[in-house]
Formats: structure tokens, sequence, C-alpha cells
């Protein structure tokens, strides 16, 4: 081999610091292989958040054996540059060990692992975040029901009080009893001091769970009324807006009729005020002229015929006046009158989509919009036939 070329040497992983367990591999790539079959050993941590945070855990294990894979492929293709080579391939070898060494990730075969395994066959969560929880990975929540069942298992295997090993303790301590005959009350106050702690954390655990379940029934209840409520509102609401359409449709036409008889209304009313202002022209300047003429007789051209015929005419011009101008606020009236009942009807609309009238207040609304329109004459002026007469008329054109 040249300068640049590199012998290929056996390759020593160590997992502990006294370097009592290690393993070696004749090659790269022998290891590179051995590494993938570690990784696929934990493939079974889900990917997404399904109970838990499940996806952080399995970033976590996935970063540890890529950096591994990625610097033994590189030092794999730089085999001829002896530099590189030696790099790349120390820098997956350190990074492994660190990782095992400090309790990272742990070999398939060992206790923790089986461990991990035996959780998850109950609930991959579960065995996932006991996973998280001995490696003591940051940043995980224990805020889901498998979550904390997986570190509460944890734990109890942290202390050595899996079921196995009570049974074990029980056997070894009798036998212990049972041999020695001595210090019998010492160990009975052991053995009564460790059933006493996985007693304890027994009924911790039954408390978390009963106080997840009881809260978990509580948000349901809530979530259900809520459901329920929504449910009941969206009905009451639907009914407003059908009965809302049902008397759009009957109204429609009345308030059609109405818009129609205020735009009538409006414009008799333009047509009396041009009639009232011609009148009140030509008439007022006829009266002024006369009566001009009138006032500048001598008492020799005075004559009583005359002066009678005059006054006359005043007062059939100030009475005709006086019924244009009634006519004129009539057609007001009216319009106003329709203009409100539109109004009123459009208003009562919108208050019973809501679901805001009652019926003693719909009979009170609907007696109010459909009670007969006057002629919009002020009262004392009905005493006239002909302004009677005039405004009916007209009421029948609008």
């Amino acid at each position: 081999m040249s300068e640049n070329e590199s012998e290929e040497t056996v390759i020593q992983l160590q997992f502990d610091e006294d370097g009592a367990n290690y393993k070696k591999f004749e090659t790269p790539e022998v290891f590179k292989e051995w590494i993938v079959t570690e990784r696929d050993n934990w493939d079974w941590v889900p990917k997404n958040n399904t109970h838990g945070s499940t996806s952080t855990i399995k970033q976590h294990i996935d970063a540890i054996f890529s950096n591994a894979i990625n610097n033994i492929d590189t030092a794999i293709n730089h085999k001829n540059v002896k530099a590189n080579y030696e790099k790349h391939l120390n820098n997956s070898i350190t990074r492994l060990e660190n990782s095992y060494k400090n309790r990272k990730i742990f070999l398939s075969d060992s206790p923790e692992a089986k461990f991990i395994n035996t959780q998850r066959d109950k609930q991959v969560s579960i065995g996932a975040h006991a996973f998280a929880y001995l490696v003591k990975l940051d940043n995980i929540p224990f805020n889901h029901f498998y979550a904390v069942e997986g570190m509460i298992e944890a734990k109890i295997y942290e202390k050595g009080l899996s079921n196995s090993n009570i049974d074990s303790m029980n056997d070894s301590i009798s036998d212990l009893i049972e041999r020695t005959g001595t210090h019998l009350e010492d160990y009975k106050q052991e053995e009564i001091k460790l059933r006493d702690e996985f007693k304890n954390i027994t009924e911790a655990t039954d408390l978390l769970m009963t106080t997840h379940e009881s809260t978990h029934k509580q948000k349901m209840q809530e979530y259900q009324d809520g459901y329920d409520e929504f449910i009941k509102q969206s009905n009451e609401r639907l009914d407003n807006v059908n009965k809302a359409y049902n008397e759009l449709m009957a109204l429609k036409a009345p308030v059609k009729y109405w818009q129609d008889k205020v735009k009538t209304a409006y414009w008799q009313a333009s047509g009396v005020f041009v009639i009232f202002g011609l009148f009140l022209g030509f008439g007022g300047n006829y009266m002024l002229k006369n009566g001009e003429a009138v006032l500048k007789l001598t008492k020799e051209q005075f004559h009583y015929g005359k002066a009678a015929y005059f006054i006359l005419l005043v007062l059939i011009f100030f009475w005709l006046l006086r019924v244009i101008i009634q006519l004129l606020l009539s057609r007001l009236h009216l319009a106003t009158e329709a203009s409100e009942k539109a109004v009123m009807t459009q208003a009562y609309l919108s208050l019973l989509e809501e679901g805001k009238v009652d019926e003693d207040e719909r009979e009170l609304v609907l007696r109010s919009v459909f009670r007969p329109s006057g002629s919009g004459l002020i009262k004392e002026d009905h005493g006239h036939p002909a302004l009677e007469v005039i405004s009916k008329i007209m009421n029948k054109g609008s």
C-alpha cells in the first residue's frame, strides 16, 4: 500500500468505563452491519406522536445510529486516505461508545432492552416512554396515560421492584431465615419495608390512574354537554330561520305593497305641491291685482256688489288653498305610515329569526302591521265632503 492507504485493523467498541464489556469487528463493513442491526431493533418506536411524544424518542434513537452509519460510510469511501479513514472511523466509535457508556442507548441484548421490550408488548407507547425515562431524555412531557405508565414501570425497574424481583427477594429472605435463624426480626422489618415501599408505589399508581380516569370522564362529559348544547342551539336557530322564512313568504307581498304605497303617496304629494304652488302663484297674483284695484276706487266709484263679489273670491281662494294643504299633508301622512309598517315588518322578521318574539308579541305586531290605513286627514277636516271625496279617489289610485 501507498502512504495514503491504510491497513484494516480490528475495530473494538467498549460499552462500559472499565472495558469489561466490549465487542470487536474485523472490518468496517461488519461494524456497519452490526450498527444497522442494533438500529433495526428499535424500529418499533413510532415515528408519529400516537400516545405521547414518541416522535421525539424516535428522533433521539435515529440521531445516534445515523451519525455512526454516516461516519462509517465516509470511512469506507476513504479507505485509501488513511487520515480521513481513521478520522471518520474514530468519530463513529467515539459517538457510539459515549452513547452506550452514558446510557443514552442500550444494547439489544442488555437487561434494559429486554425490560423495555416487555413493556412494548403491552403497548408500544409504554415501551417508548419507559426507554425515554431510563435514558433521561429531556423535553419529554409524561402527560399521557401510556407515557405515565411507561415512566412508572421504568421507575419500578430502576428500584428493582418488579414482580419477579419481589418473588425472588421473598424466597431469598425466607431461605436466609431458615438457614441462619438469627437476626430474624431485622430481616422481617426489611421485608416489611420493601413490601410497604412496593405498596406505596402501587397505591400511587392506582391513584394516578384513578385521577386520570376521573379527569378523562369529566372532560368527556364537558365535551358531550357542550356538543348537546350546540345541537340544541343549532336546532333552535334552524327552527327560527324556517319560521322567519315562512313569515317572510307570507309578508313579502304586504311589504312590497307598503313600499309601493310610499312611492305613490310621495308622487301624489309632489303633484299636490305643484298644484299648490301654481294655485298660490296665479291665484295670489290675481287677488293682489284685484284687491289693489278695489282699494284705489274713489267714493263715487265704489260699488257694493263688486266689493261683495271680490270678498267671495277671496274666501273661495283661501278655502281651496286650505283644501290643497290638507291633501298635501294627508299624502305625506300616508307615506310615513306605509314606510313605518314596512320597517316594522322587516324588524319583526329579524327578531323572529333570532327567536326573540313570543306568540303574544307576534299577535300584537301583526295586528299593528295589518291595521287599516286611514285617509290621512286630520280629524277636524273630516267634515268637508269635498276633501273626503278627493282623498278617497287618490287612495284608490294608490
